[in-house]
């Protein structure tokens, strides 16, 4: 089954082991999850895994979309731990609890008032949690960083049809573009039918 997603207890709890990692709650820093924690037998999830052991081992910009609960963050992680940037930091950056000044702040490469997430990720992957958050200014200073190819591995996760917003004006599409070279979808249970034995007796 998904690993609980941002919000629940065992979130809450797991924010407070790594405490020692990181002061803000918005950042986590830490990836304990590999894809063996992302238990299904429906032919679906288990093709979508296989797309992500594959390009974990790439470089590749990744857009993990799907419901909340559906183990976007599990994924996230077992990317990371699966490439060869496992060795280096893993930071998530939970951007619907920031403000927009916070958001440009973390995506910032000064060292002013603390390294920021997009520095401390150098070497290792940044996970922007929330993707659909960003508003226009931030939007185009991540275009800005991406242009740049920093030495970080991008993924990238949302809840939203950031296709729908490109087309409502609310998405810039180049930055769609650019933070979609790998689309993967997340699927919940009550569409994966081959799951629910598994699930009851886990």
């Amino acid at each position: 089954a998904e690993k609980p997603e941002d919000g629940t207890a065992s979130d809450r709890a797991g924010e407070s082991k790594e405490a020692g990692h990181t002061k803000r709650k918005n950042i986590q820093g830490r990836a304990v999850y590999n894809f063996s924690d992302y238990m299904s037998v429906d032919r679906q999830v288990l093709a979508m895994l296989e797309t992500a052991k594959r390009i974990s081992l790439t470089d590749y910009r990744v857009l993990i979309q799907g419901e909340n609960g559906t183990g976007k963050g599990v994924l996230a992680q077992a990317i990371h731990n699966n490439s060869s940037r496992s060795g280096k930091q893993f930071l998530k950056l939970n951007l619907g609890a920031l403000s927009e000044q916070q958001m440009l702040e973390e995506l910032a490469a000064g060292k002013e008032d603390g390294i920021k997430a997009l520095e401390r990720a150098q070497g290792g992957t940044l996970y922007l949690n929330g993707i659909h958050h960003l508003p226009d200014s931030v939007q185009r200073k991540l275009l800005y960083i991406l242009d740049g190819e920093p030495n970080v591995r991008f993924i990238f996760s949302t809840d939203c049809d950031l296709y729908q917003m490109c087309r409502e004006g609310k998405f810039q599409t180049e930055l769609f573009y650019q933070i979609n070279e790998v689309s993967l979808s997340t699927i919940p249970v009550r569409k994966r039918g081959e799951d629910i034995p598994m699930l009851f007796e886990y």
